[in-house]
């Protein structure tokens, strides 16, 4: 487990972090926005990924749902270089 930082901002975003990736833990679908902030990848990068099929997940009404196992994989393969991170 990670320590919290020494800086109060730093802090409060830090136990903001940890609420939202154990209350999304147990969701069955993420969010694009979920999605975005559990990977520390920007929502136009997962979007641009979704559009060209590399993310695996299903446009439901106006947004994006994505499930964890396939964002898990996803950022496995960008961190080992098969997709481009830019």
């Amino acid at each position: 487990m990670r320590s919290a930082p020494a800086s109060p901002m730093l802090a409060l975003v830090f136990a903001q972090y940890v609420r939202l990736r154990a209350s999304v833990r147990s969701k069955m679908v993420l969010t694009l926005s979920e999605a975005a902030a559990i990977s520390g990848l920007s929502k136009g990068f997962l979007n641009k990924h979704l559009s060209a099929s590399n993310l695996s997940g299903k446009k439901i009404g106006r947004g994006w749902k994505i499930r964890p196992t396939d964002l898990e994989e996803f950022v496995n393969a960008v961190f080992t270089g098969l997709y481009e991170s830019n």
